[in-house]
């Protein structure tokens, strides 16, 4: 199932509000926004309503941007993990990742000091981007 999340906050935002236009929902929204990124005290609701508006800024790195991610995901059906996933751009060389993967893993440094290129280990215990980096640097040594 793919899950189209909208980049404008403001979007998902009014679509979330939109649902039920009672005070008492969108109080409710804007609790569960707070909650879901361990904030004490709730968004205010005038304060949704201003970057519904336009007349607030929402950053896209931003702790509401992130709560809207996963409340939107949770209001539409899908999983709330999906939520929580950040788009990131992946440079590989072709054909060591298929397209449409998902990476599930954070990248570190090859240990091949000459290398030393990000990429993504297909096992925890992986150091070396490649084969040839790491008989190599065994020979290094």
């Amino acid at each position: 199932m793919a899950i189209l999340i909208p980049f404008q906050p403001k979007h998902m935002l009014e679509t979330l509000l939109s649902r039920f236009p009672s005070a008492a929902h969108k109080r409710r929204i804007a609790r569960r926004l707070a909650r879901r990124v361990s904030r004490r005290r709730p968004f205010s609701v005038g304060y949704l309503e201003n970057v519904v508006a336009g007349r607030q800024e929402c950053s896209s790195r931003g702790k509401l941007y992130l709560a809207l991610r996963a409340v939107w995901v949770e209001e539409i059906g899908g999983n709330p993990i999906v939520g929580a996933y950040e788009a990131i751009e992946l440079k590989a060389i072709p054909g060591r990742v298929e397209p449409h993967s998902l990476v599930l893993a954070d990248s570190i440094r090859c240990a091949y000091l000459p290398c030393n290129i990000p990429f993504v280990p297909r096992s925890s215990s992986q150091k070396y981007c490649c084969t040839d980096h790491r008989w190599a640097n065994r020979r290094r040594k």
